[in-house]
């Protein structure tokens, strides 16, 4: 399901990558990345694991998106990290 149109809204042109494409692949990389390591651990063999992984998938693509998606990911592991061990000691 896509996000919704609002009222008014210019249409914006859809891309559909196609499947043998860099960036389809990029892209499918990236959702593997998230679904490995998006819930963050509090410990050092995750961190290394996921910074190696984001390392891995920005040589791969070596693109500023690819980089960027790289940085993200890190960083919002870090975030939510952060706000959990917040709760926890809070909690």
């Amino acid at each position: 399901m896509g996000i919704k149109e609002r009222e008014g809204e210019r249409k914006v042109a859809a891309v559909r990558f196609q499947k043998e494409s860099e960036e389809f692949q990029m892209l499918q990389d990236y959702w593997k990345l998230m679904q490995e390591y998006w819930e963050p651990e509090n410990n050092d063999i995750y961190w290394e694991k996921l910074i190696a992984a984001a390392n891995i998938f920005y040589k791969t693509y070596q693109t500023p998106f690819s980089k960027a998606l790289a940085v993200a990911l890190v960083e919002e592991a870090d975030r939510k990290c952060r706000n959990k061990e917040g709760e926890d000691e809070n909690g």
